[in-house]
């Protein structure tokens, strides 16, 4: 086939990133240390343990409400439950949409980010006072059903709901911490980094680079050492051979020219 002399523009193939989570049935791709800015990984590494931390407290919630429904029944206890079951099941999800949010505005820094994470987390976290509360009827375990059960004497029910009040006092406490963090980590993160101030933490790439810049300067100053013994090592080695230099050129120098007195007399006439 002849060339006709055209040549096409080969694009570059856009990068594909393998989804790698969940691990069980990977349907998105997930890597904090490598797609997160540098600045935002702390912070969004807290919103991912957090959001597994929220999961178990909503499980210990439906157990701390079957307790209280085995141990009193009633319709009531059971449409709690069954609430209870419900916030299990949606009560994660909403918590991942907005974990989503923040590992995107870790990635791009962008306020819609910032302002969408703020719709899911904000009412979340007042969702998770008024389950704090624990009212009857409600699906929340905590504070009304452990005092309701004390005085009942069931002391079983009344310590799941103590240990669900604790929970959702430390999910409250956790959620008051990641609402003024996640500004401040991100103010910081958009403002330029000052000279004694960069991150903290350097990347791998640094790392590696400044590693293999001491071990060059390493190797370069033995270097160094290593041709100055040489030459004090060589200097030493010929310093005899110049001393006996001269000895061995007066020996080889051919002997003087000697006059001999039988050599046939010089011609008169060749001065003339």
């Amino acid at each position: 086939m002849e060339d006709d002399g055209s040549h096409t523009l080969e694009m570059p193939l856009p990068l594909v990133r393998k989804k790698n989570w969940p691990i069980c049935k990977p349907i998105l791709y997930h890597d904090i240390q490598a797609e997160v800015e540098p600045r935002m990984r702390r912070i969004v590494w807290m919103g991912y343990v957090g959001w597994y931390a929220l999961i178990l407290v909503y499980f210990w919630n439906l157990l701390s409400v079957m307790a209280v429904l085995f141990s009193d029944g009633g319709f009531s206890k059971f449409f709690s439950s069954c609430l209870a079951a419900i916030y299990l099941l949606f009560g994660p999800m909403i918590g991942f949409f907005g974990y989503k949010k923040l590992y995107d505005l870790g990635v791009d820094l962008k306020s819609m980010n910032y302002g969408l994470w703020c719709l899911i987390f904000v009412p979340q976290a007042i969702f998770a006072v008024f389950l704090a509360f624990g009212i009857e009827g409600t699906g929340g375990s905590g504070l009304v059903e452990m005092i309701y059960q004390y005085r009942d004497n069931d002391n079983a029910a009344a310590l799941f709901n103590l240990i669900s009040l604790l929970l959702w006092g430390l999910v409250i406490t956790y959620d008051v911490y990641m609402i003024i963090a996640v500004r401040l980590t991100l103010s910081a993160a958009k403002s330029p980094p000052t000279e004694g101030q960069v991150d903290g933490v350097l990347s791998l790439d640094e790392d590696e680079e400044q590693g293999t810049s001491a071990i060059g300067s390493l190797t370069k100053r033995r270097n160094e050492e290593e041709y100055v013994d040489e030459e004090i090592h060589d200097s030493r080695s010929t310093a005899p051979q110049q001393q006996q230099q001269p000895a061995a050129a007066v020996a080889q120098q051919p002997p003087p020219a000697v006059l001999r007195n039988d050599a046939p007399p010089i011609p008169q006439n060749f001065l003339d």
